[in-house]
């Protein structure tokens, strides 16, 4: 629930007679989870390492800061910045300072008219906003990004969009009240800052089109995206790369509290300077989620395709099922299952990353090592 607040003294210290007040809301998520991953079909480079550890971490924690303003004429103002705050502190920097956790939290400004639509600019989801799943459960501590936002070079598991980009502009059609909705994504470095002017690399730059549908019990949509890596120094045999991705799902409520859904994903590198393919890869993803009362019960299953350029076999899967309770419509508490299966050309992690706020260092999978999560969580958002 959002907790409105009109600054009232600051209104009241400079507004002139007449002139109104922007409309200021703070809400976000306080989470923390407790997780316990393990490695099987362990390399030999781990012998005399421990095959398990249990950690905690942050659960995504966000402190958002949203502000509105009628500007007359159908038009408004909006804006929103976003603090993440590390719950439990393990995210350190120089001399044990604790960090802010991450640093592409999603923060813009824009305009928005009942007529053309609405533009803002900042730092925003891409890629990742749409055909991630069903987000089976609140207290699940893992995403469906391994599947879908990454891929293998050069031995390397990489990630090609993040779930959130810096330097977007950021386009979405207005409300046509027929079900319709496009956005259209623009960047001209999603992954760093600009450099352009302080170097000879080549430029990077970004395009995203996402149109989709809903209906009263289903929605189906379809991403397009067209990325160009900007790479500092002279580049490696694979960078920088030239990506491009078509992505098209659905998920459709059966009723009962029943909802399933399905991802179909295709991904293409070459290397930006020669030409040659990098990657091919093909992946799915099917969430199911069940509703009863307080109770939600999810599961998925998701596949990212051995490779059709490189050698050996990029194969794995990811697997998960949750329970939740939700002991109010803020607060909830559940517990995760999650399996990564990787082939022996893979090397994909449960978590997404292995360090800062999301896991850790040694919990990092070798190639055809697998891994095995649980996770429970509380929850509280405001």
């Amino acid at each position: 629930m959002k907790r409105k607040l009109i600054a009232v003294a600051v209104a009241g210290a400079f507004a002139a007679p007449g002139i109104a007040s922007a409309q200021v809301t703070i809400s976000g998520k306080l989470g923390i989870v407790l997780n316990n991953i393990k490695i099987s079909d362990e390399l030999p480079a781990r012998a005399g390492l421990h095959k398990s550890q249990t950690y905690m971490n942050d659960n995504a924690s966000i402190i958002r800061i949203g502000a509105r303003e009628s500007l007359g004429g159908g038009l408004e103002a909006f804006g929103q910045y976003e603090f993440r705050p590390l719950m439990d502190g393990n995210s350190t920097g120089p001399a044990g300072t604790v960090q802010s956790g991450s640093a592409t939290p999603v923060s813009y400004v824009g305009l928005k008219s009942n007529a053309w639509g609405s533009i803002r600019a900042g730092t925003d989801i891409t890629w990742s906003q749409t055909g991630s799943g069903l987000g089976t459960s609140a207290a699940q501590h893992y995403s469906t990004s391994p599947i879908l936002s990454y891929f293998h070079i050069g031995g390397t598991n990489t990630s090609f969009s993040s779930s959130r980009q810096r330097n977007v502009i950021i386009y979405d059609t207005p409300d046509f009240k027929n079900g319709f909705r496009a956005t259209a994504i623009w960047s001209a470095s999603p992954t760093t800052d600009e450099k352009d002017l302080a170097t000879g690399n080549r430029k990077g730059r970004a395009w995203y089109f996402l149109p989709e549908y809903r209906a009263s019990n289903w929605k189906a949509g379809y991403t397009y995206m067209d990325q160009k890596q900007e790479v500092a120094g002279a580049g490696t045999a694979s960078t920088p790369w030239d990506l491009k991705g078509h992505k098209i799902y659905g998920d459709i409520k059966l009723g009962f509290g029943l909802e399933i859904g399905l991802t179909y994903a295709k991904l293409k590198a070459d290397h930006g300077v020669t030409g040659v393919q990098l990657a091919d890869v093909k992946k799915w993803l099917l969430p199911v989620r069940y509703r009863a009362g307080n109770n939600t019960f999810g599961a998925f299953y998701g596949v990212s395709s051995d490779d059709k350029i490189q050698a050996g076999d990029q194969k794995y899967q990811l697997t998960g099922v949750s329970y939740n309770y939700n002991f109010s419509r803020r607060t909830n508490m559940g517990v995760s299952w999650i399996r990564m299966k990787n082939q022996g050309g893979a090397n994909a992690d449960i978590t997404s990353t292995t360090s800062a706020s999301y896991g850790t260092i040694n919990s990092s999978a070798g190639l055809g090592e697998d891994q095995n999560m649980l996770a429970l969580s509380l929850n509280h958002n405001f």
